[in-house]
């Protein structure tokens, strides 16, 4: 939105995992997320969701990547978390794309769970300047499955700009 709104102030833009172009079967599933977390704890949910963020190889290899992950979402405290969430959940941003005139990055895990591979590009599609990287293979954790990859598509995307 405040690319859209102050495109001046914007110089490049990175997207990842946007949430754009949403059904109507996401929003709900979005709103019985939020009140299963309201229900159960977000410990609890969020520990029961692993397997739509990484690929069953990475948590084998790396358990306590997975481990430092639950932790750092337990130390949220859950009013915190679930208001956040329900934030990323009703937001929208497709209307918005084509106003933002910025050269933009959009990336994603090609599995990433509501902002896969298909709505990178529906967003990158949209976009009046874009670049568009998705990650094979990949779910929803591309900030702790492949942190460096991410940070050199970043620096790669910035210094060109």
């Amino acid at each position: 939105a405040y690319a859209a709104r102050y495109p001046e102030q914007v110089h490049a833009l990175a997207l990842l995992a946007a949430p754009a172009f949403r059904t109507e079967a996401d929003r709900l599933a979005g709103a019985e997320l939020i009140a299963r977390l309201r229900r159960e704890g977000v410990a609890t949910v969020m520990s029961s969701l692993v397997a739509s963020w990484y690929r069953p190889a990475f948590v084998a290899a790396t358990p306590d990547a997975l481990q430092e992950r639950l932790a750092q979402i337990a130390s949220i405290p859950d009013d915190v978390f679930i208001r956040t969430y329900a934030l990323y959940t009703d937001a929208e941003i497709g209307p918005l794309l084509p106003q933002i005139t910025a050269p933009t990055l959009v990336m994603t895990g090609e599995q990433a769970r509501g902002c896969g591979a298909d709505v990178a590009r529906a967003i990158a599609a949209e976009l009046p300047s874009s670049s568009l990287k998705i990650f094979d293979t990949l779910r929803n954790g591309i900030l702790t499955e492949i942190p460096e990859r991410v940070a050199a598509e970043l620096v790669r995307f910035f210094e060109s700009t």
